[in-house]
């Protein structure tokens, strides 16, 4: 078993060389593997308080069953790779959210064996997590070198609970890496029954001292982003079960060592004004939990395979309808089909509670969005009613984005201006004093340039003057 375990670490550790061979990251974006971050700050204590979490992309990573494995996109190691896969051994719920000064992650774990030992400097042997993530890739002025940021972090250390957390920084441009505390990071971990719950936050400070270039997060950005999770079911730093989740399988044997911090996957900020997920969202039907209403409720691209997306049961011209608890101002909208080929919903039609409607063009069939915009509506609910279809059974929406504005100010005519209560003296108007003088502003623009020229009409009737008397 010691054999075992040795060559296994030595395999590892291998495979660790994140940074050793400069390589351009951009070429190894997966496009296809999309995340979001929904906008909201979090209170870091390793706790998911009401309300706190909702509303963000959650990535349930499960060791069976992941349409991403069918594609090639995860790749494991260790004892699972044998086949002995259970969900109580290992299956987490994963979500990011994000504010002006920090990103957070969630990771909400079943693990049947809970190791605290170890350290975030080397997470990869204990019940650890590395997330990837790159703020812009190497192709364009913002991050040249290719730097990456990888978040590591353990749920316990030195047999305690409460997480460990480090960051590795890569600079591919240099082939070096640095593994380093992160100045302002927080780590919170407590346990639940049958495994964990850890709340991490890492201050955008951290990125902008590595990239220069990056000036902070936006809603709308978008992010090179992977998890490499691992799993101990002993108290012994060494003995590990790990899978990479968003590996880009068709481009790794361009790699060095043909590991690429288990493959880039794309997350993107979400808006501060989306309030879709704030609504309650209620369907005509559900095909199943996994195509539940609200999983169209992102901003993200419409994926099938990984259920983005609502789907009807059985209905060709279903609707879904969004409802809020108080009175919001609205101005846009984003729906787009499913992605699939076999369901479209061509056409739909929004009614609002104000009485007012709006009807869609004709929806792509492979979900790229359409964006409605419109004057500010006060409204408490929508509802999407498909009414033109193709030849699907199970029609749906791929993504329904929703977005709040501010009310519009009305314009009050002077003669309808309120007046003065006739009871009540108007206070004495006050009397301004007369404005100083301003002083001389030296000349600018074209006066300096007139300035000049007669500066130098003088300097040359004096030059002939003086030569005049000379002579």
């Amino acid at each position: 078993m010691k054999a075992k375990k040795t060559i296994a670490v030595l395999i590892l550790a291998a495979a660790l060389v994140l940074c050793s061979v400069p390589v351009s990251a951009q070429h190894y974006w997966n496009n296809s593997m999309k995340f979001t971050a929904t906008y909201g700050t979090v209170k870091i204590d390793g706790k998911i308080d009401p309300g706190e979490w909702d509303g963000t992309m959650a990535i349930d990573i499960k060791l069976n069953g992941d349409p991403l494995d069918a594609k090639g996109n995860v790749n494991y190691q260790g004892e699972w790779a044998d086949g002995d896969r259970k969900d109580s051994d290992f299956s987490g719920i994963y979500k990011t959210k994000w504010d002006e000064n920090y990103i957070y992650f969630l990771e909400d774990r079943n693990d049947d064996y809970v190791c605290l030992f170890g350290e975030a400097a080397q997470a990869y042997l204990a019940d650890g997590t590395l997330i990837f993530t790159q703020v812009d890739s190497a192709d364009g002025t913002v991050n040249p070198d290719g730097v990456s940021v990888h978040v590591f972090y353990t749920v316990g250390k030195d047999g305690k609970i409460g997480g460990d957390l480090q960051a590795r920084i890569c600079n591919i441009e240099e082939g070096s890496r640095e593994t380093i505390d992160i100045p302002g990071g927080l780590i919170s971990s407590t346990l639940k029954d049958g495994g964990f719950i850890i709340e991490v936050a890492v201050p955008w400070s951290f990125y902008t001292a590595y990239v220069p270039n990056f000036k902070g997060p936006a809603a709308g950005q978008k992010m090179g982003f992977s998890y490499v999770v691992h799993d101990n079911d002993t108290d012994d730093p060494a003995w590990i079960k790990q899978f990479c989740y968003a590996v880009d399988n068709d481009n790794m044997g361009d790699v060095p060592g043909g590991y690429d911090f288990g493959g880039w996957g794309v997350m993107e900020l979400i808006a501060k004004n989306s309030i879709a997920s704030k609504a309650k969202v209620t369907a005509s039907s559900e095909f199943a939990e996994r195509y539940g209403a609200s999983k169209c409720v992102h901003e993200g691209e419409a994926i099938h395979e990984s259920g983005e997306e609502w789907a009807s049961a059985g209905e060709q011209n279903p609707w879904i309808k969004f409802e809020y608890a108080s009175p919001v101002w609205v101005n846009k909208i984003i729906v787009s089909d499913r992605a699939n080929l076999q369901d479209h919903s061509k056409v739909a039609k929004l009614t609002f509670s104000d009485g007012s409607s709006l009807t869609t063009p004709e929806l792509d069939n492979a979900g790229e969005p359409c964006v409605l915009e419109f004057e500010p509506k006060n409204i408490t609910w929508v509802q999407f009613d498909v009414t033109e279809w193709g030849d699907g059974a199970n029609n749906g929406f791929g993504r329904i984005s929703i977005y709040e504005t501010d009310a519009p100010v009305a314009d009050v005519p002077a003669a309808d201006a309120p007046q003065a209560d006739s009871g009540t003296p108007e206070p004495p108007a006050a009397t301004e004093a007369a404005p100083p003088t301003p002083p001389a502003a030296a000349p600018t623009g074209d006066g300096m340039v007139l300035a000049f020229v007669g500066l130098a009409v003088l300097a040359l009737l004096a030059l002939k003057a003086k030569n005049k008397i000379r002579l």
